[in-house]
């Protein structure tokens, strides 16, 4: 409430044309309907957001849900191909091994053969030299003998004949039979560089897997602390709403009340009973003043009655002020129904403190010495002519 010295001096002091207050209800109730129809839009734009949020987490959650399936199917794929690997590693090892002994073996019976060809070929040049009649052997050489001494070297070089026969044909399956198994090692080689791309490419696309997995589900933790806020400021939205709606309820419906009452009010014109019998000795409005030489307005009557005469309240209200103030003297301010407000000062005495409830026709005071005092009535903040509401003049 306004401090009761600076009410008073608005009322007495201040005159300035102002907006009724049925007025200021329909510009409070226009503020209040731009408000909830701001607040509303707000409301339906965090709805549409909050909705996109959570089709988008629901999209990321099973985007991360397939992401990290993908990822165990990458796991299990790399995990059989692994252990296709390990296999096909030992069939190497083993391919290779064999090979590597077949390689041995080769080399092994070659030179065993080279070794009794060059022996049968130092036989056969004795032979000659010891003037062997020439015959006809395996390789076709003269090498048949004359006595018992050439028939031992005609055998030693048959059996080293038989024995570079053998050992020339167990080097070529030797032989043959490293070129299969290095062409086996190879086979195996090949298969094991074709795994291990085989387990590079599962290993990038499980890495690829979770990678995806884990942004899809960052999207998701996010969109889902979004929709968090998005509820906390919807549920804000919709406490402020309420409450908009309530003021606005409580301002038409006291802007229905004021209607009333300003009807009601209406009534009173003519009918208000005078505070004091008496004289008005100053009238409202424009006049001029002899003693400021000057064109003064005034707000309210000055009325003449008898000394320490009672003054009575025009009708039932609340006091807004009793005390003395200023060049009013002691003065009563009443607050009344539909926007009326009642002004007496220049009392010799008051009878009424403030905040205190009235009845019509109550007494607040009493005239001073003089007999005279000043009475005002205003409506909506806004000084009206006491002598147009009050009932006619007594005689």
């Amino acid at each position: 409430m306004m401090h009761s010295g600076l009410r008073v001096a608005a009322i007495l002091v201040i005159f300035v044309p102002m907006v009724s207050r049925a007025d200021s209800y329909d510009a409070l109730l226009q503020r209040y309907e731009r408000e909830i129809s701001s607040q509303e839009s707000q409301v339906n734009s965090l709805k549409a957001s909050l909705a996109e949020k959570q089709r988008s987490a629901k999209h990321w959650e099973e985007q991360a849900t397939a992401a990290r399936e993908r990822w165990k199917a990458a796991g299990d794929a790399m995990h059989q191909t692994q252990k296709i690997l390990d296999r096909v590693r030992e069939k190497w090892r083993r391919a290779h091994g064999m090979a590597e002994a077949a390689d041995w073996s080769a080399h092994e019976r070659t030179r065993f053969a080279t070794a009794a060809n060059h022996q049968i070929s130092l036989l056969v040049d004795e032979l000659y030299r010891n003037r062997v009649v020439p015959g006809t052997d395996a390789v076709g050489r003269g090498v048949i003998p004359e006595g018992a001494g050439e028939v031992l070297m005609a055998r030693t070089v048959s059996a080293l004949l038989n024995l570079s026969r053998s050992a020339t044909g167990q080097a070529h399956e030797a032989l043959e039979q490293e070129r299969a198994l290095r062409q086996e090692e190879s086979r195996w080689q090949g298969e094991q560089k074709s795994r291990r791309h085989e387990l590079d490419q599962a290993q990038a696309e499980q890495e690829s897997h979770w990678k995806r997995f884990k942004e899809a589900e960052r999207r998701q933790r996010h969109l889902e602390e979004e929709k968090v806020q998005l509820e906390q400021s919807e549920k804000a939205l919709r406490v402020m709403l309420k409450e908009l709606y309530a003021h606005r309820d409580q301002t038409a419906a006291a802007k229905q009340q004021y209607l009333a009452e300003r009807k009601g009010f209406s009534a009173l014109r003519g009918k208000l009973p005078w505070p004091v019998d008496g004289k008005v000795v100053q009238t409202f409005g424009k006049q001029y003043s002899k003693d400021l030489q000057q064109l003064v307005v005034s707000n309210g009557i000055k009325i003449q009655g008898q000394a320490v005469q009672p003054v009575r309240a025009v009708q039932s209200g609340k006091v807004l002020f009793a005390d003395a103030f200023r060049q009013y003297g002691r003065l009563v301010i009443v607050e009344h129904h539909g926007g009326l407000t009642s002004i007496y000062g220049g009392l010799g005495k008051t009878e009424v403190k403030e905040g205190q409830q009235l009845i019509a026709l109550q007494k607040i005071g009493e005239t001073d010495a003089g007999g005279s005092f000043y009475f005002e009535l205003r409506r909506d903040e806004e000084p009206i002519d006491p002598a147009v509401w009050l009932t006619l003049k007594p005689q």
